[in-house]
């Protein structure tokens, strides 16, 4: 599932590639991907105006791990990538047509066509359309928690303080911080030194600011890497993220620790794997005694 770092890197290349255009006219392949501000999928609506047809791009913008694009007034459409969504700036070959359920042209400033398609082979993400940026916010962001790419120690402490669930369970509601998804989770959380397993609420001062530093940083160093590809994410342009390299915990459960050379352990929290450290992310309500750092 794309989280913040891939959805940061395709709002910057989208960004850089749609903004200053005009939408010429744009095809709904599938048209119950295509949500309308009354949130009913009424297959009888013209969907031109909602999909921008005739419209300036004068903004993409993220929010946690979705998108909002928009025109000057604020008209736009909020794009959920769900667990294989992508947006792709090119007639990629190796996607299915019947994938592609979108498909946006813009009017040309050189001689090369510039098309931007919404694939989603499993169908769990959509496209709403949006009246305003009031209307957004109204309808789907104002219960979204701080966005993790900016998260500060205050806002952490607001949100994590209301729950007693653990902490990474905490990490993985939007509502609490939005944006983190799986990988990321686990990996701030060990480079944070905290048990996934923690109670969100028992964090003192010092364990939130090593968090919330730890969060910044993680995604930061994904977003200079284009994500994290396992196997479906794609960027705009069809390229995969890179992080992979860089992945300290999450996937490699049996491995040992590149911190201290513990093996490491696994476990599903609410149904979600999570890999962490038993050495370098001791949890105060469980003993490990047979765990010692190296």
């Amino acid at each position: 599932m794309p989280e913040l770092p891939e959805v940061e890197t395709i709002r910057s290349r989208l960004a850089e590639a749609i903004v200053g255009r005009t939408v010429k006219s744009a095809v709904l392949h599938r048209r119950d991907v295509l949500r309308y501000p009354s949130g009913d999928r009424k297959k009888g609506q013209k969907h031109g105006r909602w999909l921008l047809t005739g419209k300036h791009i004068a903004s993409v913008v993220r929010r946690g791990k979705q998108l909002y694009i928009a025109d000057e007034s604020g008209l736009g459409i909020r794009v959920c990538l769900g667990m294989s969504g992508r947006i792709a700036l090119t007639g990629d070959p190796e996607i299915p047509k019947k994938h592609r359920h979108i498909t946006w042209h813009f009017e040309s400033k050189s001689s090369s066509p510039l098309r931007m398609h919404f694939i989603d082979p499993r169908r769990f993400g959509g496209v709403y359309a949006v009246t305003s940026l009031k209307d957004l916010e109204s309808r789907f962001w104002h219960r979204m928690g701080p966005d993790a790419l900016t998260v500060t120690t205050r806002e952490l402490r607001n949100t994590t303080k209301r729950t007693s669930r653990s902490l990474k369970i905490a990490l993985l509601d939007q509502n609490t911080i939005a944006g983190v998804g799986n990988i990321y989770a686990d990996e701030s959380l060990h480079k944070a030194r905290l048990a996934p397993q923690r109670p969100a609420n028992s964090l003192d001062d010092s364990e939130l600011q090593r968090l919330a530093a730890s969060l910044r940083s993680c995604l930061r160093a994904a977003c200079k890497m284009g994500g994290t590809t396992f196997k479906d994410y794609r960027n705009a342009d069809g390229r995969k993220g890179d992080f992979v390299k860089k992945l300290r915990v999450y996937g490699r459960q049996g491995l040992d620790c590149m911190t201290c050379n513990t093996k490491l352990e696994f476990e599903r929290l609410a149904q979600r794997a999570t890999v962490w450290c038993p050495c370098c992310q001791p949890n105060s309500e469980r003993i490990h005694k047979e765990h010692t750092c190296r």
